[in-house]
């Protein structure tokens, strides 16, 4: 497991347990496939493409989300 995949895993508990969100959101570019697999391993998915503008120019993305139900589900898997 790595870092990224770790850091992913302690953020989206935050936002859960400590903030009490109902839904997290997340910009993931496409180009970065690496990202996009930390964001299916949480148990995320696919909820809309769009495009951002990024340092080095616009970049297609997808918008990834997770509501609390599926981060439940997830993290019974991953305990």
């Amino acid at each position: 497991r790595g870092f990224a995949t770790e850091a992913s895993a302690a953020v989206t508990d935050y936002w859960f347990d400590v903030l009490g969100r109902p839904v997290l959101r997340v910009p993931k570019a496409v180009a970065n496939p690496a990202s996009r697999r930390v964001s299916e391993k949480q148990g995320m998915r696919v909820v809309r493409r769009l495009k951002l503008s990024l340092v080095s120019g616009v970049a297609e993305a997808e918008l990834w989300e997770i509501d609390r139900e599926r981060w439940r589900a997830s993290r019974s898997g991953r305990r």
